[in-house]
C-alpha cells in the first residue's frame, strides 16, 4: 500500500541517510521496481536523491508548503484525526490549540463541547470557534505570518504565559523519533514550547505524512509529548516505536489504498 510505504522510506532515510531498493522491496514486501517507482515519485518531490540502488535524503530539509496548497490535502484523515482528537478534549477543559489545517479540522468537533476554553495563535480557528455562545475564545497576539493565517513572535510569548491550561492541541510540522518534533518556522517554535510550559498535558496530531520529516527547528523530544493522535496509514511498526517511548497512541482507522 502506497500510502504505508512512504512513511516508513521517509523514516528510515530520516534515521539511517540511506535506502536500498532491494532491502526495501523486502522490508516492504513489493516488488523492487514499485520500489522505484516511489524513490522516483520522492525525488521529484525533492525529498531524496536517487543513486545506485537506492537512495539517500536529500541535503536540504524538509520544506512547508503554502497554507493555500496544504489545506485540501489529505482532507479525509485529517479529518478522522481531528474527531478522534476530539475524544481527549472534556466538557470544561481550558485548551491551548496551535494554528495547521489539522487542528483547524477540530473546530467542527469543539462546538459540540460545552464550557470550553480556547487559546488558539490560528486566526482561522478563532474565526471558526467564534459564533460559539458556551466556549470562551482567547485569540494570542503577535504577528500575522502572511498567508498562514497564524500568529507568533514576542507579543503571543507574552500573552501564552498568562494562561494554565489543561491541554495542549499540537500540530506537527514533521516527526521522527530521533529529532522528535520539528517545526518549519523559528517564532512558532519558540511559541510552541511557551505553550507545553503552560499545559498540563501535550497531545500531539499528525497526519502520515509528517512521519519521517525533519523540518528545520526543534520544538521537543518525543518524551514531552503524552498522546499522539494519526491514523492507521501511519505503518504499525513506526507507531510502536513511539509507544516503546511512552506515547499513547490514537491512530483513526483509514481505509488504504491500492499500489
Amino acid at each position: 500500500m502506497k500510502n504505508e510505504r512512504i512513511p516508513q522510506i521517509m523514516y528510515l532515510l530520516s534515521a539511517q541517510g540511506f535506502v536500498n531498493v532491494k532491502e526495501l522491496a523486502n522490508r516492504l514486501d513489493v516488488s523492487m521496481e514499485t520500489i522505484r517507482r516511489d524513490l522516483s515519485g520522492l525525488e521529484e518531490a525533492g525529498i531524496i536523491t536517487k543513486i545506485h540502488g537506492g537512495a539517500v535524503a536529500s541535503p536540504k530539509r524538509a520544506i512547508e508548503l503554502a497554507y493555500k496548497n496544504r489545506k485540501n490535502l489529505l482532507m479525509e484523515e485529517k479529518y478522522e484525526i481531528a474527531r478522534l482528537t476530539s475524544e481527549l478534549i472534556d466538557d470544561g477543559d481550558t485548551v491551548i490549540i496551535t494554528s495547521g489545517t489539522t487542528t483547524l479540522a477540530l473546530a467542527e468537533f469543539l462546538l459540540k463541547k460545552t464550557g470550553l476554553t480556547v487559546i488558539t495563535n490560528s486566526i482561522l480557528l478563532s474565526a471558526e470557534l467564534a459564533g460559539s455562545s458556551s466556549m470562551t475564545i482567547y485569540s494570542l497576539g503577535g504577528k500575522v505570518r502572511n498567508g498562514n493565517f497564524s500568529l507568533s513572535g514576542a507579543i503571543a510569548m507574552q500573552s501564552i504565559n498568562i494562561f494554565s491550561a489543561d491541554k495542549l492541541i499540537l500540530s506537527v510540522g514533521g516527526i521522527t523519533s530521533e529529532q522528535g518534533l520539528t517545526d518549519y518556522e523559528m517564532d512558532e517554535s519558540m511559541l510552541v514550547r511557551a505553550c507545553m510550559d503552560s499545559a498540563d498535558s501535550v497531545i500531539a496530531i499528525a497526519d502520515h505524512s509528517k512521519f519521517g520529516i525533519v523540518a528545520k527547528y526543534k520544538v521537543c523530544p518525543v518524551k514531552r509529548v503524552r498522546h499522539l493522535v494519526t491514523s492507521t496509514l501511519t505503518p504499525a511498526s513506526i507507531l510502536d516505536q513511539f509507544g516503546k517511548m511512552g506515547v499513547q497512541i490514537h491512530a483513526a482507522p483509514m481505509e488504504k489504498d491500492g499500489e
